[in-house]
């Protein structure tokens, strides 16, 4: 069972706060989502690294990434986390959602 709500709207601190784009529901659990646009990426050795632009934050259970064409979908989980450098985001090729 998988259920959603976009998040928005007039003071809304999930998006303004955590950047919070949407949750879902799965198996009765809610999982936050944040939507950011990017402009390239490389894989070295077993990272990922995606460049994007404005600034950047992440407190959310996913990122996903998109260039208008392509979209990259990324696990970000305390054991196992999305880092952010200057512009970009990092993180293990274990984290990516096909």
């Amino acid at each position: 069972y998988l259920d959603y709500d976009t998040i928005g709207g007039e003071n809304s601190v999930d998006e303004d706060i955590n950047g919070v784009d949407f949750k879902f529901l799965s198996n009765g659990r809610s999982f936050t989502v944040q939507v950011k646009p990017f402009t390239d990426y490389k894989y070295i050795g077993d990272k990922i690294f995606i460049k994007t632009e404005g600034s950047l934050s992440l407190n959310t259970n996913y990122l996903i990434l998109c260039d208008g064409k392509n979209c990259i979908k990324l696990r970000n989980t305390p054991s196992n986390p999305v880092k952010i450098k200057g512009n970009t985001f990092i993180s293990s090729k274990s984290n990516l959602l096909i």
